[in-house]
C-alpha cells in the first residue's frame, strides 16, 4: 500500500515535471518486481488481483472447490489472505475440522470473526446456513463487510460489531497493536513490545442474550485472543440447550491477563458432557488437561450427542505410528 501511495504521488511529480522520467519508470519497474515476487509464493488455486478497488485475493478451498475471494491489505498483514500467501495455507487442520462441520450445519456462530474466512466460507458453502457473527473490532468488521460484499453474499450471514463476553450492555477498552493488527486484537493490551495501541471502546453482549430467540445452533468457532472464557460463561444457556460443537483457540500466555487458564475452559466445558481434543499440525488428540506441557492452542469441544462430528474428530486422530 505504501509503495502503490508513492507511485501515485510520483506520478503527479512526473506529470509536473518534478520528477525525472528515469526515476519515475524504475520505481514502476521496482512495484512490477515486487509483484512478480510475490506471484512466485502463491499456492495452487490462490490469485492476487489488482484493480482500481485495490488488492484482492482469490482462493479455492480445496475441500469443495468453492472460489473465495478477500480484500488484500498489506497493512494488516497477519490477517487471512496475507497469511496464505506467505505460508501457503491457512490452518489446514483446523480448516479442515470446521469447514466439515459447517457443511453439515444449519446454524454457525462466529465468535472473533476478523475479516470473514469462516463466515464468508459458510455462507458459500452451505445453502440456507444461518449464520451470525461478532467482531469488535471496527476495521475488521468493515472488511468483513466488505468480504460478505465480494463474495456476493452480504445478506446471507447476520454480523454484529459487538464484544461477547459474560456481561450484556458493557463496554469494554479493545486493544488492536501496531504490528500485529486486527488478528491481535483483544481486550487485553496482550502486545505492549508493539508500542501504544490504538484503543477503543467497545460493546460487550452474551450469545445467551444474543442468541435467545434461537432453537438451534450446530457450530461455534470462537479466537478472541484470550477471553475464551468469559465467552462460554455468557454461552451456558445456549451449550445446555444445544450442545454445539466448539473449535476455540486456547493460550495460557493470552487468557492470563484475564485471570484465567484455558484448563478452565476444559473443566467447565467437561461437566456440560463435552470431550476435548487438541488441534495439531498431524490431526488431533484426545485432551484431558491443558498444562504449561501443551503446545496445542487450538481445540474441538464435541458433544457425543453429534456422532457425525466425532466420527469426524475420530479420522483424524494422530495413531502411535505417525
Amino acid at each position: 500500500m505504501a509503495l502503490a501511495k508513492d507511485l501515485v504521488e510520483m506520478k503527479s511529480g512526473r506529470m509536473r515535471a518534478d520528477i525525472s522520467r528515469e526515476k519515475y519508470w524504475e520505481a514502476v519497474a521496482g512495484a512490477l518486481f515486487s509483484a512478480k515476487s510475490v506471484a512466485g509464493l502463491l499456492s495452487e488455486g490462490t490469485e492476487v488481483r489488482i484493480s482500481s478497488e485495490g488488492l484482492l485475493l482469490d482462493w479455492t478451498e480445496p475441500s469443495t472447490g468453492i472460489r473465495l475471494t478477500f480484500e488484500l491489505d498489506p497493512n494488516d498483514i497477519r490477517t487471512f489472505p496475507p497469511t496464505l500467501i506467505a505460508e501457503g495455507s491457512y490452518e489446514p487442520v483446523l480448516s479442515d475440522l470446521l469447514f466439515y462441520f459447517l457443511r453439515q450445519a444449519k446454524t454457525f456462530v462466529d465468535v472473533g470473526a476478523n475479516v470473514g474466512l469462516y463466515t464468508v466460507a459458510a455462507v458459500r458453502m452451505t445453502q440456507g446456513i444461518r449464520v451470525i457473527s461478532y467482531e469488535p473490532n471496527p476495521v475488521a468488521f468493515s472488511k468483513l463487510s466488505r468480504n460478505l460484499g465480494l463474495n456476493n453474499c452480504m445478506n446471507k450471514a447476520s454480523i454484529r460489531n459487538l464484544a461477547v463476553s459474560n456481561e450484556v450492555n458493557g463496554s469494554v477498552d479493545f486493544f488492536v497493536p501496531k504490528f500485529t493488527g486486527s488478528s491481535g486484537g483483544s481486550m487485553s493490551d496482550l502486545h505492549p513490545e508493539e508500542g501504544s495501541p490504538e484503543v477503543q471502546s467497545i460493546k460487550t453482549t452474551t450469545l445467551d442474550k444474543n442468541l435467545e430467540d434461537f432453537t438451534a445452533v450446530d457450530v461455534m468457532k470462537i479466537d478472541v485472543e484470550g477471553h475464551e472464557l468469559k465467552v462460554i460463561q455468557g454461552s451456558l444457556k445456549v451449550v445446555k440447550n444445544f450442545s454445539p460443537t466448539i473449535v476455540i483457540e486456547l493460550l495460557r500466555k493470552w487468557m492470563a491477563p484475564f485471570g484465567d487458564h484455558p484448563q478452565d475452559v476444559v473443566a467447565l466445558l467437561r461437566r456440560e458432557g463435552y470431550v476435548a481434543f487438541a488441534i495439531t499440525d498431524l490431526g488431533c488428540e484426545p485432551v484431558s488437561e491443558i498444562t504449561d506441557a501443551t503446545v496445542a492452542t487450538n481445540f474441538v469441544f464435541c458433544h457425543p450427542s453429534r456422532p457425525q462430528h466425532m466420527t469426524k474428530i475420530y479420522s483424524m486422530l494422530i495413531t502411535a505410528s505417525v
